[in-house]
């Protein structure tokens, strides 16, 4: 068997685990910014893989012949050549199935990770929280961790503000603001924070008493950004502004219910199967 063909098989075999992965780890919890164990991780993927491509050839008829005994046969009896021959009769099959496998490992991980964060589970209990532990600390969601695992409790807030005591020069000066955005490095540390109406407070000034003085200026501009290496401490603080929600309901709502609304196009499209249908599921992948 050639060697550069065993290699593409493997690969498009593991495609639908990969792409389930990144789908659930992306956003503000991409994989990229944390290390993780590489044999852990090429284990979930070969189960995930393996799961899905069990659940299609099992479950729809259209890729029910895919895998047939003679195949299994070929494989065990190491009549590669057999496999080839195979691939080559069945192309157009096998290449409307990778199209359609992948797209549903893509919507999996996608919908997996929208429901534990509908439904709080990564709040709820640790075996769900994503290893981004600057995202739940700079947007408060670290206030509704349940400890014991229930009453959970939703954390208000409008705003959080930040106070950073930043070292320029060997002078400390404190900076307060916003928070707009922050920026992780590839060890999952932080690594810059952008701050909106930001303004400075100095406190080198000492009267005749020795007491401090503070000298608060309003700093120009409509964001700031803060490198880490200049930050020497922090302080969060959640501040609720008004009660009004920031989405209206049907518009909360159309956010969850769009991901289980192409599920279901993509339930239909499996009764189909046809090339109109591969297109359209081409064409959700470029709109959402």
């Amino acid at each position: 068997m050639n060697i550069g063909f065993a290699a593409v098989v493997v690969i498009l075999f593991l495609t639908p685990g990969i792409l389930a992965r990144e789908a659930y780890f992306s956003g503000q919890f991409s994989r990229r910014y944390f290390a993780s164990r590489s044999m852990q991780e090429f284990a979930v993927v070969i189960f995930a893989s393996l799961l899905m491509h069990l659940f299609f050839t099992t479950l729809i008829p259209a890729y029910e012949n895919l895998v047939t005994h003679e195949l299994l046969d070929c494989v065990a009896n190491g009549n590669y050549a057999g496999v080839e021959d195979h691939c080559r009769e069945r192309k157009s099959a096998l290449i409307h199935y990778w199209i359609f496998t992948n797209t549903w490992a893509l919507w999996i991980g996608y919908t997996l990770q929208k429901t534990i964060r509908y439904f709080k589970l990564d709040r709820l209990m640790p075996v769900f929280r994503f290893p981004n532990t600057w995202h739940y600390l700079l947007t408060g969601e670290i206030k509704e961790f349940s400890p014991r695992g229930y009453t959970l409790r939703e954390a208000k807030k409008d705003a959080v503000l930040v106070d950073l005591l930043v070292d320029l020069s060997g002078v400390s000066y404190l900076y307060t603001g916003l928070l707009d955005h922050y920026r992780l490095n590839s060890e999952a540390g932080l690594d810059s924070l952008i701050l909106r109406d930001v303004f400075r407070i100095k406190r080198d000034d000492y009267d005749r008493h020795g007491h401090s003085m503070a000298h608060i200026m309003a700093v120009d501009g409509e964001r700031m950004l803060f490198d880490r290496a200049q930050i020497l401490n922090y302080n969060v603080s959640y501040i609720t502004i008004n009660t009004s929600k920031k989405y209206p309901l049907l518009q909360r709502l159309w956010r969850y219910i769009r991901v289980s609304l192409i599920t279901g196009i993509l339930l239909l499209i499996a009764s189909k199967q046809s090339s109109i249908a591969v297109a359209l599921i081409v064409s959700l992948l470029t709109v959402f």
